[in-house]
C-alpha cells in the first residue's frame, strides 16, 4: 500500500524514519509516522531510538525522509561538463526529500527549464552519473526507473538539489550538504 502523503484534516505529512548501524549498507529498521512538520517528525524519531537500539544495539545514524508531493517546485541539477540544469518538478511527479546528510531530493521525472554552461544558456546536457539520461530544454526527463526508497544510495530516480549553489558545488571539495 502506498504511503499517505498528506492528511488534509490534520495538515500532516508522511515521513519515513530510517535507523542505520555502522557498516550496514541499508537501514536496519524503518518506522513510518505522520507529523505536521519536521520538528514533530524529529520528536517522534527520538521516541523510536530506545526501541530501535534495544532491538539492534547502538545506532550510527538516523535519516528522516519526507515523502512530500505538493505542488510544482523548482530544483537544480549538476550535469556533466559542469553544466547546471534548472528543473520544474511537476506536482504529479513522485518525490522524496532526504535532509541532514545530503539535503537533496529525488524525483520520478522533471521538465528542464534552462541549462547553464557558466554564464551561457545551452539547449541540452547529460547526467553525470548516467550518460543515457539526457536533459533538453522544454522536455521531460525520466530516469531508467524510480523508487521512493533511500535504503541503498544511489537508488533509482533523478537526484536534484534545492538551490543552484548546492548543485554548482556538488561533487567538488567545497560541497556543503
Amino acid at each position: 500500500m502506498a504511503p499517505r502523503l498528506f492528511d488534509k484534516e490534520r495538515m500532516e505529512y508522511h515521513y519515513y524514519i530510517d535507523f542505520f548501524k555502522r557498516n550496514c549498507g541499508s537501514y536496519i529498521i524503518r518506522k513510518e509516522c505522520g507529523a505536521i512538520n519536521l520538528a514533530e517528525a524529529t520528536e517522534k524519531a527520538i521516541g523510536f531510538i530506545a526501541e530501535a537500539e534495544s532491538e539492534c544495539g547502538p545506532l550510527d545514524k538516523i535519516y528522516i525522509i519526507n515523502t512530500f508531493s505538493w505542488g510544482n517546485m523548482i530544483a537544480w541539477k549538476k550535469l556533466a561538463e559542469g553544466r547546471i540544469a534548472r528543473l520544474l518538478i511537476p506536482k504529479e511527479a513522485r518525490r522524496v526529500s532526504l535532509r541532514y546528510e545530503w539535503n537533496h531530493l529525488k524525483c520520478e521525472f522533471a521538465k528542464t527549464l534552462n541549462i547553464y554552461d557558466g554564464g551561457t544558456e545551452v539547449s541540452e546536457g547529460v547526467s553525470i552519473s548516467d550518460p543515457n539520461i539526457k536533459f533538453k530544454v522544454g522536455e521531460l526527463t525520466y530516469p531508467s526507473s524510480y523508487t521512493d526508497e533511500f535504503t541503498k544510495e544511489p537508488s533509482p530516480g533523478l537526484y536534484c538539489c534545492y538551490t543552484r549553489e548546492q548543485a554548482y558545488l556538488y561533487q567538488s571539495d567545497a560541497f556543503i550538504p
